[in-house]
């Protein structure tokens, strides 16, 4: 099943309500955003199968449509969008870095390293 089918069933709408319903539903992880929230897979897989039809709530990131597209452009679906990338992209947010730039450098061994050696120039 193509996953924009997969989009249109009623288990992933039951699924859907049940996420906005929750507390973790209300706000964008990463930005805090309380408009156009999506509904994040941090992965696709697990142990090899497929998580659509069998998705928890540990396993999805509420984040804004903005977010969530920055995250696809410069991740794809390689890199798991887990919990931690979204406080180190809040953690640049509040150091004055733009999202373009949290997105591109919030995973990876470098992020300490950018953040120590590449100050954003609102920052004296």
């Amino acid at each position: 099943m193509e996953y924009k089918d997969y989009l249109e069933t009623e288990h992933w709408k039951n699924f859907r309500k049940k996420v906005y319903k929750s507390k973790r539903g209300k706000k964008c992880r990463v930005c805090g955003s309380t408009y156009h929230l999506n509904i994040h897979h941090r992965k696709y897989f697990r142990q090899n199968k497929s998580v659509l039809f069998n998705e928890k709530l540990g396993g999805i990131i509420v984040v804004c449509r903005e977010c969530h597209l920055l995250w696809h452009k410069y991740h794809g679906t390689k890199i798991a969008f887990r919990g931690k990338h979204a406080d180190r992209i809040k953690n640049m947010l509040r150091l004055g870095y733009s999202k373009e730039v949290a997105f591109q450098h919030c995973w990876g061994k470098d992020y300490r390293k950018f953040i120590i050696n590449n100050k954003p120039s609102n920052i004296t």
